[in-house]
């Protein structure tokens, strides 16, 4: 069994801190080492990731050390002893001991005196091991059997000796289970034989689950985990231990902690100077900070959304090093917290009234001026400026007024770097601060338009856009430039959101009240706006709360916006034809987005919003930075980042009080670990790849309703590109190339939606959206060959597709159906056009769909285990051939010209695996079959055929690569991967496999 493993993307469950410049984890069944490396330009230390040569067979779920530098790791029945290596600037380990146990390991830990190793295994039995690193060896001294034989499903081994040994254990039931092994044992004649441990405490602590346990001796105070989403504290009380120990101590409940929304996979205590605390993670990609009393105290999305199955809690720089499922850790750094909640103090500083002698007078509108300067409007239409500092722990400034003529009720106020808007009805008010001589020039007061101003928009230090109540719009472009104008189209909010500038004012795009988005062109007269283009709701029924130009050229301009609808929309804007292509969708995890900082600190975008209750900041490359609790989205705020001091200032209004924030933006543990690996938070159910002569495109979906873009390199898979355009779990997935720079993605999923996008691979795999569809039967135009009066599934789901190209950007596009129908749709272009045109029902659940382009043929195979060949027009079965005697899951074709025959290898539920190779010419005559009934000894999902014909690979839940010599039917490799749940393989070289599921791993077999 060999192959050697490129790149792997699996469930990292295992942690441990060597040092301070060194953590190992197991990611798969592989070991990861991180160790520092070295500075970057802002004196930061970084991490760098290291992969060991010491794999297990399966998933490792424990490691530990000890303090001979020694080792154990362990997962699901095997463990491993290893040995530290010194000389070396990385460390370097060696194993001397590998054994296999008989049921699985449940927990594992070293003790001191004397120097053993300790395994629990689910069954509640301990094997005490004396190990010798020098003669590497490992024996077993003795097993010990607990009376409870509950199976675990968490354990806590702790003491250092063998006499203090304590284990902790909770099962199913939600019973924490209590005893010691080295008391109230019989005598034993051998180590085959073990003795016998009476349970201490059985104590029913959680309405679920226990998936996690922690003991601290010094504080005497025990937490437990479960699927319940509780976290749950426990005080210890212990009588003397040469009296009893723990056969008399009692535990009771002190508090529990509600803040996870689903099952809470591990808790840890951990101290804070003479503060204890404690911090959990779970299924819900959170990790959560802990009073002792159960309040939590701090909250953070710390996994891109996938599951935290570990952590550790490095006490020394007080960084928390999170796990997932997608194999990526990601530090925190807590130290900002802890000092709040130490020293007892809030980052929110309340402002002081505007004054006293009229508490009735209050700041209704508020701005950032520059640094240091806060700008307010009170509800009595005075202008009032606040100067802060942001270091100090109180504000001690008093607002001042500001004489400049403001006699009218202000229902607008922008600034633009020392610029200031006020509006109000029909009256412009526009300021200068002339900073050197702190006094405040007037630049224009007068009344412009008809009504109530209710929008300004500054599109640069001397061009601006108003709107009133009745959709009035005067764009002012330059002092020596006449104004122009505009009218929004009429609603019962007609004024706009916000606006953009394109081609140097020759257009503009506005998002008006109603949620339209408007496109207007300069009319001929250089005066005023026409309507050309109008693209309904982007974002629901609320407008865009802010538009930004992309990438701008000759012929068009790609544009971004965001709104309240949690999406950012991609469009282009054609100067040719005068209208609006919306291109693509993107869900971010902020529901109110209101701004975009484009290339912030780098590469990164920053969005800003509200969650709830919640102030965020959020980015694709670190997830949420900032998540400030202030009681949701408010009608006035503002903010202002120091990109020197990577620090945000937030102030918003509630309860008529000015609140004031000054927060650091990004975390020191979140940027000193590698770059976290981008992939599926849940199974991968289909990947395609399409080879150009310049690069390996590989494109998978999966059941997060994500279809993602990777390029192939030496070192694995590199993320470009998502799409967002599925509601549901996607299942089919088939890629075809327009030309050297484009290819079309058709998919399908749950809800019976086919969607087709088109990739632009020298655009920075530009995607653009051309159909969101549901599929479903036309009763008229679209009869059911074999079938009459069927009532249509809207739950029907799309299992599989494949295309026929037509000419002229044409295609018939094949879908077989969970509701038992072969569809055939016809596709085009231009004008945007899909009909179904024929259907026939299969009778059974489709899970491939196959077009034969050589005969015209389609080759179907469903839940029953045939594969059937129909005509391209659906109008009857041609063929039907038995394959297995369920349903096929795995299922690859190759046509080898040379010989006129259909190579078909398969895979089913019934676990075999069956090639054929048939002659279409000759009626499907069989020129070469067989079959392997006992090859996997689980459902075979995956099969592919490399390209030259002459090998197969199969693979399943089984976890077995096998690679298979198509003519005699032979083993020639075969690979035990560490991926569970096997959808499928790709093959991107005749020996270079790519298996996917719950995970992802890339292999190359050895011959």
């Amino acid at each position: 069994m060999g192959g050697k493993v490129i790149e792997t993307l699996d469930d990292a469950i295992a942690i441990e801190i060597l040092n301070e410049n060194a953590i190992i984890t197991g990611k798969g069944n592989e070991l990861h080492l991180y160790t520092k490396g070295t500075k970057n330009d802002k004196d930061d230390e970084l991490w760098q990731e290291h992969v060991l040569d010491i794999t297990l067979t399966n998933k490792i779920h424990g490691i530990h050390k000890n303090g001979d530098g020694s080792l154990l790791v362990y997962g699901e029945k095997e463990f491993v002893l290893l040995s530290s290596c010194s000389g070396h600037d990385i460390p370097h380990f060696h194993e001397f001991f590998r054994a296999t146990l008989s049921d699985w390991i449940s927990c594992g830990s070293f003790l001191s005196d004397p120097v053993e190793v300790i395994l629990l295994t689910a069954h509640s039995i301990v094997l005490r091991f004396a190990y010798d690193i020098e003669k590497q060896s490992c024996v077993l001294k003795e097993r010990i059997s607990c009376s409870d034989k509950s199976t675990l499903y968490c354990a806590h081994l702790y003491g250092s000796t063998w006499k203090d040994l304590v284990v902790f254990s909770g099962n199913a039931f939600g019973e924490l289970l209590i005893w010691q092994p080295s008391e109230n044992t019989e005598n034993h004649e051998a180590a085959s034989k073990p003795r016998a441990s009476i349970l201490l405490h059985r104590i029913p602590a959680h309405n679920g689950v226990i998936f996690s346990i922690d003991y601290d001796e010094k504080t005497k105070q025990l937490i437990t985990t479960s699927d319940d989403r509780a976290v749950k504290w426990w005080k210890v009380k212990l009588c003397d231990t040469s009296e009893g120990g723990w056969s008399n101590s009692t535990l009771q409940a002190v508090a529990s902690g509600y803040g996870h929304v689903a099952r809470v996979f591990k808790g840890r205590i951990i101290k804070n100077d003479a503060h204890t605390y404690a911090l959990s993670v779970g299924e819900d990609s959170y990790f959560c900070l802990w009073s002792s009393n159960g309040e939590m105290l701090f909250k953070r999305r710390q996994q891109f959304g996938a599951t935290i199955w570990n952590f550790i809690y490095n006490t020394h720089n007080k960084t928390i090093y999170t796990l997932s499922s997608i194999g990526n850790m990601v530090a925190y750094d807590l130290t900002h917290e802890l000092q709040r909640i130490h020293n007892s103090t809030e980052a929110m500083h309340l402002l002081p009234e505007v004054r006293k002698e009229n508490p009735s007078e209050y700041i209704a509108k508020v701005k950032f001026l520059k640094e240091n300067y806060l700008l307010g409007i009170t509800n009595e239409n005075r202008l009032m400026r606040m100067k802060y500092q942001r270091d100090l722990k109180e504000i001690n400034g008093l607002w001042e007024e500001l004489n400049v003529g403001l006699n009218f009720k202000c229902t607008v106020m922008e600034v633009y770097e020392n610029r200031i808007a006020i509006c109000g009805f029909k009256r412009l008010l526009l300021l200068e601060w002339q900073v050197e001589e702190d006094k405040f020039e007037i630049l224009l007061d007068q009344q412009l338009l008809e009504g109530v101003i209710r929008a300004f928009v500054f599109f640069s230090f001397t061009s601006y856009l108003i709107c009133d109540d009745k959709g009035n719009c005067i764009l002012q472009l330059d002092k020596n430039v006449s104004p122009r104008s505009l009218t929004l189209a009429k609603c019962k909010e007609p004024w706009l959101t916000t606006a953009l500038l394109l081609s140097h004012g020759d257009y503009m795009l506005i998002s008006n009240r109603l949620g339209n988005l408007l496109l207007y062109k300069l009319s001929d007269n250089g005066e005023s706006y026409d309507l050309r283009d109008t693209l309904k709701h982007p974002h629901e029924n609320l407008g865009a709360t802010q538009l930004q130009i992309v990438k701008e050229n000759e012929d068009s301009v790609m544009v971004r916006s965001c709104g309240h609808d949690g999406a950012i929309k991609l469009y282009k804007i054609s100067y040719k034809e005068d209208n609006i292509i919306s291109c693509s969708r993107e869900i971010v995890q902020v529901a109110w987005i209101e701004n975009i900082i484009p290339k912030w600190h780098g590469e990164q975008d920053l969005f800003l919003g509200f969650n709830d209750n919640h102030f965020t900041v959020w980015t694709r490359e670190y997830d949420f930075l900032l998540q400030l609790a202030c009681g949701g989205g408010h009608r006035c705020w503002h903010y202002l980042i120091n990109s020197k001091e990577q620090k945000i200032s937030l102030a918003f209004i509630k309860n008529k009080r000015v609140r004031f924030y000054h927060l650091p933006l990004l975390n020191k543990g979140l940027t000193s670990l590698p770059p976290a690996k981008k992939w599926h938070i849940a199974p991968c159910n289909i990947m395609e790849i399409l080879k150009t002569k310049e690069r390996t495109i590989a494109v998978s979906a999966g059941d997060d309703n994500l279809i993602k873009l990777h390029k192939v390199t030496e070192q694995g898979l590199e993320q470009c590109q998502e799409s967002h355009c599925h509601i549901s779990n996607i299942r089919a997935l088939k890629l075809h190339a327009i030309n050297e720079q484009e290819f079309l993605i058709f998919s399908g999923g749950g809800r019976a939606q086919l969607c087709i996008n088109k990739i632009n691979v020298a655009n920075n795999f530009h995607i653009q959206e051309l159909l969101n569809y549901t599929v479903k039967p036309e009763d008229q135009t679209n009869p059911t060959n074999n079938k009459t009066n069927y009532n249509f599934d809207p739950e029907t789901r799309l299992m599989s597709l494949d295309i026929k190209p037509l000419n002229n950007g044409e295609y018939q596009i094949f879908i077989g159906c969970s509701d038992g129908y072969v569809r055939c749709l016809h596709f085009q272009f231009s004008p945007l056009k899909i009909q179904l045109t024929s259907q026939y029902f299969y009778k059974k659940c489709l899970l491939h769909i196959k077009y034969v382009k050589e005969y015209d043929y389609l080759l179907a195979a469903g839940t029953d285990g045939y594969l059937r060949f129909f005509d391209a027009a659906l109008t009857h079965c041609l063929q039907e051939i038995k394959h297995h005697s369920s349903g096929v899951n795995g299922l690859c074709l190759r046509f080898n010209g040379s010989h006129k025959a259909l190579q078909i290898l398969s895979g089913g539920d019934d676990q075999s695996v069956t090639f054929s190779s048939l002659d279409l010419s000759q009626d499907f005559k069989c020129q070469h079959n067989f079959t392997n009934p006992s090859l996997h000894t689980a459902q075979v999902c995956a099969a592919a055929i490399c390209s030259n014909g002459q090998y197969g690979y199969t693979s399943g839940v089984d976890q077995m690569l096998y690679k298979i010599d198509l003519l005699s039917g032979e083993i020639v490799e075969k690979f035990h991967s560490c991926v569970a749940d096997i959808k499928g393989v790709c093959l991107l070289g005749d020996d270079l496999c790519l298996l996917y599921g719950c995970g992802m791993q890339l292999i190359k077999l050895r011959n």
